[in-house]
C-alpha cells in the first residue's frame, strides 16, 4: 500500500468512524455574495500581482476560528490559496490551507500585455476577503485567454466560502506535474521532533473538479467540536471523543489543533474521564452574631477573607484538588503494589531452580506399529533409549 493510500484510508475511512463533523459543505449556483475588489485600487497587493510563487504574511482583524482553533495570522499566496500555518514553512502547499484553487499561477508572466492579473485583500472586522483576479496557470501559457477569478472569504464566526466569477476551462486542463492542485480546505496541527518542525494533517474536505464553474458559490459551515469547549463538563456532553485535560484547561479529541499541547501535557494519561462535582451547597444563615468573624474577634484572618472572596468557588476548588491527589496517590499505589508482586514472583521462582534444578523430560513422539497380521503389535518410540544398566 502506498503513502498516497493510507493517507486517503486516514482521511476518508478512519477520522469519520469517530463520528465527528468538523463542517458542513454546501454548494449553490450563485455568486450572490461576491465582493468586487478590482474597483478599488488600494486594495491590491504588488508583491502578489507581479511575483511568481510567492506569499504574503497578513493580519485578519479578528481571531477566526479554523477547525476551531483561533488565527490571526495567515499567509496569502499567488498560487490561489491561503495558509493558514501560524509561522510560514518550507511548503505551504502540503496541508493547513484554505483553497479556493490551489494551482501553478503565473501572475508575474511578462507577456500578459493587458496586466490583468492581480491578487487584492479586503479586510474589517467581520470578514477577510482574498480576490485573484485573471489568474493564468503556467500550464495554459502562452495562451492568455483562459483564465480564472475567483474569492476566498474567511468570516468572524468560522464560516469559508468560494466564489467562483470566471472559470474559462476545465480544472483538468490545467494538471501539471511542477505544482499540485487542490480545492478545498485542510487541517493539521504543528510538531516538532528532534528540532524539527512539520505538520501532521488530520482532516481534508475536498471538492470535486467538476463542480468548479462559473457563478459557483461553496460554502463551509463550521460544526461544534471538542476544540471549542472551555469547561470539563461542555468537553464531555459535545462528543464521548472530547476529552478534558485538567493539566492545560482544554478539551481535545486527542488528534485536533491541540494535539501538540495535548501530548506535550502528558493529556492521555491525565485526561478525566469524569468531571469534578464542585461543592455548592449553601449553609443556613446563621443570626449569631458571634460566629461572625470581625476584626475585633481572634479568629478574624484578612487574607483568608479575600482568598473566600475571589470567586466564591474556594471550598469547590480544594475539594477537586484532593480529590484528583488521592486518585493520584490511588494509581501510584497500585502500580507500586503490581510491581513488587512481580519482584516477589521472580524471587521465588529463581530460589526454586537453583535448589531444585530444572529437570525437563525428553520428548519422546510415540508411533504405533503393527504386524503382519494387521493387528497392533507395540508403541514403540521413534529414538530407542538405551538402558544404562545393561551397559
Amino acid at each position: 500500500m502506498g503513502v498516497q493510500h493510507f493517507i486517503f484510508i486516514c482521511t476518508y475511512l478512519i477520522y469519520p468512524l469517530t463520528g465527528f463533523k468538523w463542517y458542513e459543505k454546501k454548494m449553490e449556483k450563485n455568486i450572490d455574495d461576491w465582493k468586487e475588489l478590482r474597483e478599488h485600487d488600494d486594495l491590491k497587493i504588488d508583491s502578489l500581482s507581479s511575483n511568481y510563487i510567492s506569499y504574503s504574511r497578513e493580519v485578519i482583524p479578528f481571531d477566526f476560528p479554523f477547525y476551531g482553533v483561533p488565527l490571526n495570522k495567515i499567509s496569502v499566496t499567488t498560487q490561489g490559496f491561503i495558509s493558514m500555518m501560524e509561522e510560514p514553512y518550507s511548503n505551504l502547499v502540503e496541508t493547513q490551507y484554505v483553497s479556493p484553487l490551489m494551482a501553478n499561477f503565473h501572475p508575474g508572466f511578462r507577456e500578459d500585455k493587458d496586466k490583468n492579473q492581480d491578487v487584492r485583500i479586503f479586510k474589517s472586522s467581520e470578514v477577510f476577503i482574498v480576490q485573484w483576479s485573471h489568474m493564468i496557470p503556467d500550464e495554459l501559457l502562452p495562451d492568455t485567454s483562459k483564465y480564472f477569478t475567483f474569492q476566498c472569504q474567511l468570516y468572524k464566526d468560522g464560516t469559508i466560502k468560494f466564489l467562483y466569477k470566471k472559470v474559462s476551462t476545465p480544472i483538468t486542463d490545467i494538471l501539471g506535474k511542477v505544482h499540485p492542485i487542490a480545492i478545498g480546505i485542510s487541517g493539521a496541527f504543528r510538531n516538532v521532533t528532534d528540532d524539527v518542525v512539520y505538520w501532521e494533517e488530520y482532516n481534508t474536505l475536498h471538492i470535486n473538479w467538476t463542480h468548479i464553474r462559473t457563478g459557483m458559490t461553496f460554502t463551509f459551515t463550521p460544526q461544534p467540536s471538542c476544540v471549542q469547549q472551555t469547561s470539563c463538563r461542555t468537553c464531555k456532553s459535545l462528543s464521548e471523543h472530547c476529552k478534558w485535560c485538567p493539566t492545560i484547561q482544554k478539551c481535545s479529541s486527542g488528534h485536533d489543533g491541540y494535539t501538540m499541547d495535548w501530548d506535550r501535557s502528558s493529556c492521555k494519561i491525565l485526561s478525566q474521564s469524569k468531571c469534578m462535582e464542585v461543592n455548592t451547597t449553601t449553609q443556613p444563615f446563621s443570626t449569631n452574631t458571634s460566629m461572625v468573624p470581625t476584626r475585633e474577634n481572634p479568629g478574624y484572618n484578612e487574607n483568608e477573607k479575600e482568598s473566600s472572596d475571589g470567586d466564591g468557588n474556594g471550598d469547590g476548588e480544594k475539594d477537586g484538588e484532593k480529590s484528583k491527589g488521592r486518585n493520584d496517590m490511588a494509581i501510584v499505589k497500585a502500580l507500586l503494589i503490581a510491581t513488587g508482586t512481580i519482584v516477589l514472583l521472580l524471587n521465588i521462582a529463581t530460589i526454586l531452580i537453583c535448589k531444585f534444578g530444572w529437570k525437563r523430560r525428553p520428548f519422546l513422539p510415540v508411533v504405533k506399529l503393527e504386524g503382519k497380521d494387521g493387528t497392533e503389535e507395540a508403541d514403540r518410540t521413534l529414538i530407542k533409549v538405551q538402558d544404562s544398566s545393561t551397559v
